[in-house]
Order: structure tokens, then C-alpha cells, then sequence
């Protein structure tokens, strides 16, 4: 069940990644700029997710 859930942290980066050049490409910023913090807020709690798997 721990892997799907560490699975899903992987769609999240990419659906992000996908996201950032198509908003930035139709001219809005904001929302580009957002997505970019949802990146990193996603590979953030990837690795904190990976961190406390690893300890259980």
C-alpha cells in the first residue's frame, strides 16, 4: 500500500512538469509560477515521504 501512495508523489512531479511550459506558453505567469511551487512542494514531500518510509 506505502508504494502506491510513493507512486502517486511521481504523478504529481510530472503532471507539474507537463503543466509549467503550457501556462507558460499561453502567457500566464501566475499560474506557471504557481505550478513551479507545487513542484517543489511536491518533490519535498516525495523525499519526506521516502524519509519516513525508510525509518518504519
Amino acid at each position: 500500500m506505502a508504494l502506491k501512495k510513493l507512486e502517486n508523489w511521481q504523478f504529481w512531479i510530472i503532471g507539474n512538469i507537463v503543466s509549467i511550459p503550457i501556462y507558460a506558453s499561453q502567457g500566464l505567469y501566475f499560474t506557471s509560477a504557481q505550478y513551479s511551487v507545487f513542484l517543489i512542494l511536491a518533490i519535498l514531500g516525495w523525499k519526506e515521504w521516502k524519509r519516513k518510509i525508510k525509518y518504519e
